[in-house]
């Protein structure tokens, strides 16, 4: 454990600096080491941005302070090529003495301290004009509106999650802000209004992300989508894509003389808004490369509850059945769980009532919606499971 950081002084062609998660409570030896660019003094116990030593530092574009005692933005003064500043988890409770950095700092982390409204518009803080300024963090703090931040019109990403911002009134300042393209609210009041994400699109016509979701499902972004919803993707549309993400996964995964000598079976799972009860509604192999088995959670355009459209090929496929899946463990937005599945017996003559030799498991997690911690968001699982028909210990992703 650093309790001193003096010694540094003797490091004069210093220019990053990383003394996280100590014990230091001042900061020292620094003054005379011109060369500095980067230092990250986090999780220590640091009360004041000592200006005396942070004045000497003319290069310096990244000061990380984050998890410390802080009371007050201070020693900045000299700093004029600073970028990026974080004082996140600390104890302000107003944002102070940025001028020298109005024409650089890019990014300003501020999250978990105590700053409201009024403490966000001194003149010498965000009431500056700040030119490059396209990435701040004010989660969890006292804010009531979004007033102090209408100017900043060069922000991309804004995140003011965990605040106090209750209506639709308090954010319309966003409206200015024609550069935005994310935006985290939740964990304000105003998130859990009727039509929360459309409001907040249609006020912001620029954004692509609202919280963690991506506006418009993943169709609009290149990922296609499922039977319903928006986004103008397709079922058949899904299926396509998954087939080309699988044939790349493979290629990169195996060298070729590689896949030709083990010839794996391979098993696409993709996770739907549809619940776990799973089947497999399309089967198909390639010719003289490995067995390809596609298969997909159940989705409303390629449900397969009879034999239209079937051919006699497709009715001789072997089947891969979906046994159960167990949940084994559960955060709050994501859910770990045991999926149980029976492939073909290896040889003619199996018996097919006895699972035992063909049943095979794959743990894997599940990224789950707020509303609902029992049902899944979206597609938000792909992954390819090599299987290994003798020996099912050498099963193995090949991908996610």
């Amino acid at each position: 454990v650093i309790r001193d950081m003096g010694p540094v002084s003797l490091c004069p062609n210093l220019q990053e600096l990383y003394i996280a998660q100590n014990k230091i409570k001042s900061i020292r030896g620094i003054k005379h080491l011109k060369l500095l660019r980067k230092i990250d003094l986090g999780a220590n116990r640091i009360r004041i941005m000592d200006e005396d030593e942070l004045s000497g530092l003319d290069n310096l574009e990244e000061l990380w302070l984050g998890k410390n005692k802080i009371e007050k933005i201070t020693g900045l003064s000299k700093l004029t090529k600073l970028r990026r500043l974080d004082v996140q988890s600390n104890r302000l409770t107003c944002i102070e003495n940025l001028e020298a950095q109005v024409d650089t700092l890019e990014e300003l982390y501020l999250a978990h301290n105590g700053i409201d409204v009024e403490g966000s518009k001194r003149s010498s803080g965000l009431a500056l004009p700040f030119a490059k300024l396209n990435t701040l963090d004010l989660t969890r703090n006292r804010l009531e509106d979004v007033t102090p931040f209408a100017h900043l019109t060069s922000l991309t990403d804004l995140w003011i999650s965990g605040n106090d911002i209750k209506a639709f009134e308090d954010v319309q300042p966003l409206e200015s802000l024609t550069e935005l393209d994310a935006v985290y609210l939740e964990y304000n009041p105003v998130a859990s209004e009727f039509e929360y994400r459309k409001k907040l699109a249609e006020m912001v016509p620029s954004l692509t992300q609202i919280d963690a979701d991506l506006i418009g499902g993943l169709a609009q972004h290149g990922y296609g989508s499922g039977a319903t919803g928006g986004g103008g993707g397709t079922g058949d549309n899904l299926v396509e894509r998954m087939r080309q993400m699988q044939n790349t996964a493979i290629s990169k995964a195996l060298p070729p003389a590689e896949v030709e000598a083990k010839k794996p079976a391979v098993v696409v799972v993709a996770a739907t808004t549809t619940e776990d009860a799973a089947e497999i509604n399309e089967q198909k192999e390639t010719t003289g490369e490995t067995a390809k088995q596609s298969t997909t959670l159940e989705t409303e355009a390629l449900k397969a509850d009879d034999d239209t459209g079937k051919t006699e090929e497709d009715a001789l496929l072997p089947r891969v059945d979906f046994d159960k899946t167990e949940t084994v463990g559960t955060t709050r937005w994501m859910r770990l769980e045991t999926l149980s599945y029976h492939v073909p017996p290896t040889t003619e003559g199996d018996d097919d009532d006895d699972n035992t030799n063909t049943l095979r498991k794959w743990d894997r997690a599940v990224r789950t919606t707020k509303q609902s911690e029992n049902s899944i968001d979206a597609v938000v699982i792909l992954a390819i499971l090599k299987n290994d028909m003798d020996d099912p210990s050498k099963d193995e992703i090949v991908c996610v």
